[in-house]
């Protein structure tokens, strides 16, 4: 049974300029292609393993859009290389699904990793939120989104 998800792309610039984006949250809604991350509650760039920061977010069913939040713990930080968070209720632990960037340097660019990781999710967890909650062509589309923004002024 898969647990995870992952999709690269290259991206035509130093990881310098990916790193820019992915530790600023709030250019986060402009990199997800599900279009459920609305913004950043906490101010500030991600800098450190154990920093929490809050998003607001949304799920849209079809018929009604819910709003909450999540607080993301960080649990990978290592500057131009690779950032991950793990997922929780605000306040709460992690529910045992982590959001990971990876950066490799190239001729080209840099090639980006993006791995969705519910391996450690409790079943609980898996079936109450409904994970996987994307795929690997929707890790891809989120990192065409990242391309873009990355090379834009």
């Amino acid at each position: 049974m898969t647990t995870k998800y992952s999709a690269e792309l290259l991206v035509p610039a130093e990881p310098a300029a990916v790193w820019d984006v992915l530790t600023d949250p709030a250019r986060h809604p402009s990199i997800d292609a599900s279009e459920s991350v609305v913004g950043p509650v906490t101010a500030g760039r991600i800098a450190t393993v154990g920093q929490v920061f809050t998003m607001r977010m949304q799920y849209d069913d079809g018929s009604t859009v819910t709003r909450y939040q999540t607080d993301n713990h960080v649990v990978i930080c290592e500057t131009g290389q690779a950032i991950a968070w793990a997922t929780a209720v605000v306040g709460e632990p992690p529910l045992g699904w982590t959001w990971r960037y990876d950066l490799t340097p190239t001729i080209d660019g840099t090639l980006v990793r993006l791995t969705y990781d519910w391996t450690d999710a409790p079943q609980a967890n898996v079936e109450a939120y409904e994970v996987p909650n994307t795929d690997a062509a929707g890790l891809l589309a989120s990192l065409e989104r990242l391309r873009t923004v990355v090379a834009e002024p």
